[in-house]
C-alpha cells in the first residue's frame, strides 16, 4: 500500500468516523427533542380531554344547583315530597320527567336521605327503591370526574354523572345528573392531535369516536398485548386514563383510550434523518476530496523524491535535490541535497580504497592458486630424487612417465597466468569427463602415498560428462584436495566418489582427518578462513564460486567417528568417455 493510499485510507476512516458520531448524536438529539415535543403534546391532549369532562361535570352541577332552586319554589313538591312525605304522588314522581329534556340531560334523578329513589327522569327503575351504594359513590366524588352505567327501558346507558343536594324543612334531598357519553360527545373531546377516543368499559364493550374501524375495535377489546402491539407498530400512540365507574350498584374503572396518529411524527423523523444523512453524505464527499488534493500536495513531493533517489548509485551521483520550499519536503530535500554532497567526497575515497583493496585480494588468490599448481610438480620432482637416490637404474623410466605430468601442471599454471593477466578471466566451458579429470588429478598428487595417504575411487560406470571450464573447475577439485591431504599430516585415506542421480552427478570427497571445527564450518563458503600457519583462507571461498558459477552447489558435512566430506553437486551433461 502506498503512502497515497494509506493517507487516503486513515483519512476515509477518521471522517467515517467523526461524521458518523456526528450523525449519530445529532439525530438521536433532534430524536429526544422532537419525541419530547411529541409527548408533551400527548400529554396537554390528555390533559384537554380531562379539562373538557371536567368543565362538562361543572355545567351538569350548575344545571342541578339551578333545578334546586326550581323545587325549592315549587310548592306541591314541597307540600308532597318534604312535609306530607307522599313519594307516590304524580307531581313528585313526575317533577324529574318534565325537567330532564328541558335540562338536555340523559340521567336526572333526585333521591332522598335515605336513599329513596323519589322521581326519575328517564323511568328506568320502579320508584320507592333504595340505592345507597348510588348514593355514597356520587357522595364521595363530588369533585372526580366519574361515571354510573344504568339500565334504562331499551338499553344500558353509560353517563357522566354530577350530584347536588338541597334541604328542604327537615328532609335533604339529592339531585343526580348526567350526560350519555355517545359517539358525538368522544368526537367533541378530540383535539388537534387525537385521531380517535374510546371508551373501555370493564365487560369489553366500547363507545367510540368515529373513524374506529371494527379491526381496531377488535384489537382494543383483545385486551393489554393488542395495545401494546398496535403501539409497537407505530400507527398509534395510546394513552390510557382511568375513571372510577358505578355499574350494577358495584364500583369498577372504566377506561377512557386517546389514539394519537404516528405517521405524522414518523414521516417528519424521517425527513430530518434522510436530511442530515445526505449533509454527513455530501460533507464526507467534499472531505473526501479536499482530503484528496492535500494528500497529492505530500505524495506528489514524495513521490518524485523517491524516483531520484532510487536512481541513485555510485555512477549516478548527478542527481540534484535542491528544491526551495519551506515545509518538511523542504527539509528532507535539503537533507538529501547534503548526503548527496558527501557521498560525491566520499566516492573519491571509496575508490582509492576498493583499489587497493581490489590488488590485495587479487595478489592472496594468485599467491593461492599458485602454490596449488606448483605442489604436483613438487611431488613429481620429489619423486625423481627419491628414484634416483634408491634406483637410479629406473630414472628413465620414471622420468617419462612423469614427464606428462610436470607439462600438465605448467601448462595449467600458464593458463593462469594467461587468464589473470585479464581483469575477468575468460570462461571457456567444454565437455568434461568427470571421472578422467578427477582420476588425472590424483595421479598427480600420487606421490602423497609415500606420507601414509591412500586415494580411493569409486567411479560411476556412465561416465558422467559435464559443461564446465576445465581449468576452473580444476582449480575446485585441487583446493578440495589439497585442504584433504593437509588434514592428514599422520596419513590417512581420501576416497573421491562419482555418482549420477537423475540430471545431477554428485562428487563426494571424504577424507579421515579430525574433521572441521563446527565454529568455522558455516562460514567456510563466505569469508577468508585458515587453521594453517601459511594458509591464506580462500580456498572453500574460490571452490563454492566456482561451482555456484556452473549451476551446482557444495556441502561440508561431518563423518563419524571422525573425517570430514566435501559434497559438489553439478548439471549433468550427458553420458559418454569424452
Amino acid at each position: 500500500m502506498s503512502l497515497f493510499q494509506k493517507y487516503l485510507f486513515a483519512i476515509t476512516l477518521l471522517l467515517v468516523c467523526m461524521l458518523g458520531l456526528m450523525a449519530f448524536v445529532i439525530i438521536q438529539s433532534v430524536q429526544r427533542q422532537l419525541g419530547g415535543q411529541y409527548e408533551q403534546r400527548l400529554a396537554s391532549a390528555v390533559q384537554s380531554v380531562q379539562q373538557e369532562l371536567s368543565s362538562r361535570q361543572h355545567k351538569i352541577a350548575a344545571q342541578l344547583n339551578e333545578l334546586s332552586g326550581t323545587i325549592t319554589d315549587d310548592n306541591d313538591f314541597r307540600f308532597y315530597a318534604a312535609q306530607t312525605q307522599d313519594f307516590t304522588n304524580p307531581e313528585v314522581v313526575r317533577f324529574a320527567s318534565k325537567y330532564i329534556k328541558i335540562m338536555g340531560l340523559q340521567l336526572l334523578d333526585i333521591m332522598s336521605a335515605d336513599a329513596r329513589l323519589v322521581s326519575n327522569g328517564a323511568e328506568y327503575i320502579a320508584f320507592g327503591g333504595r340505592f345507597r351504594e348510588r348514593l355514597s359513590f356520587l357522595r364521595n366524588r363530588v369533585d372526580t370526574i366519574k361515571f354510573t352505567r344504568f339500565r334504562g327501558i331499551n338499553k344500558q346507558t353509560l353517563c357522566l354523572t354530577q350530584i347536588d343536594s338541597l334541604q328542604m324543612g327537615p328532609q335533604r334531598f339529592y339531585l343526580f345528573g348526567g350526560i350519555e357519553v355517545t359517539s358525538q360527545l368522544l368526537n367533541e373531546l378530540r383535539g388537534d392531535t387525537t385521531e380517535i377516543i374510546a371508551v373501555q368499559l370493564p365487560d369489553s364493550q366500547i363507545v367510540a369516536s368515529a373513524g374506529m374501524s371494527e379491526k381496531l375495535r377488535a384489537e382494543i377489546a383483545a385486551g393489554d398485548s393488542s395495545l401494546a402491539a398496535i403501539s409497537n407498530d407505530g400507527r398509534y400512540s395510546i394513552r390510557v386514563v382511568t375513571f372510577p365507574l358505578l355499574e350494577n350498584r358495584t364500583e369498577k374503572q372504566l377506561r377512557l383510550l386517546l389514539f394519537h396518529p404516528r405517521n405524522t411524527y414518523l414521516q417528519l423523523m424521517d425527513t430530518l434523518e434522510n436530511n442530515i444523512i445526505f449533509v454527513m453524505v455530501g460533507g464526507f464527499v467534499l472531505a473526501i476530496i479536499i482530503s484528496v488534493l492535500m494528500a497529492l500536495t505530500v505524495t506528489r513531493p514524495l513521490k518524485r523524491l523517491t524516483e531520484k533517489a532510487g536512481a541513485l548509485t555510485l555512477e549516478t551521483l548527478d542527481v540534484d535535490f535542491d528544491v526551495r520550499r519551506r515545509d518538511e519536503i523542504g527539509i528532507l530535500n535539503n537533507a538529501l541535497d547534503r548526503m548527496m554532497q558527501r557521498l560525491r567526497q566520499n566516492r573519491v575515497e571509496i575508490s582509492a580504497a576498493e583499489q587497493s583493496g581490489a590488488f590485495a585480494d587479487i595478489a592472496r588468490q594468485v599467491n593461492h592458486d599458485i602454490k596449488n599448481g606448483f605442489v604436483p610438480i613438487r611431488n613429481v620432482m620429489a619423486h625423481w630424487e627419491e628414484v634416483c637416490r634408491d634406483e637410479p637404474e629406473n630414472l628413465p623410466k620414471i622420468f617419462s612417465e612423469r614427464k606428462a605430468n610436470v607439462l600438465e601442471s605448467l601448462e595449467y599454471l600458464e593458463n593462469l597466468a594467461r587468464r589473470y593477466s585479464r581483469l575477468k578471466p575468460d570462461i571457456k566451458p567444454a565437455s568434461i569427463n568427470l571421472n578422467r579429470m578427477i582420476a588425472n588429478l590424483l595421479k598427480n598428487y600420487e606421490t602423497a602415498k609415500r606420507s601414509n595417504v591412500e586415494f580411493a575411487t569409486t567411479f560411476d560406470d556412465r561416465q558422467p560428462l559435464i559443461n564446465a571450464d576445465a581449468v576452473q573447475l580444476r582449480r575446485a577439485f585441487e583446493n578440495v584436495l589439497r585442504n584433504a591431504i593437509e588434514a592428514l599430516p599422520d596419513g590417512g585415506q581420501i576416497s573421491v566418489k562419482t555418482e549420477v542421480t537423475g540430471s545431477v552427478v554428485t562428487i563426494t570427497w571424504v577424507d579421515s582427518g579430525t574433521g572441521i571445527p563446527s565454529e568455522i564450518r558455516e562460514i567456510l563458503f563466505t569469508e577468508p578462513v585458515t587453521t594453517k600457519p601459511e594458509g591464506t583462507g580462500i580456498g572453500l571461498a574460490n571452490v563454492k564460486r566456482i561451482i555456484d558459477s556452473f549451476d551446482g552447489s557444495v556441502f561440508i558435512s561431518e563423518i563419524q567417528p571422525h573425517g570430514t566430506a566435501i559434497i559438489i553437486e553439478l548439471p549433468l551433461h550427458g553420458i559418454g568417455a569424452e
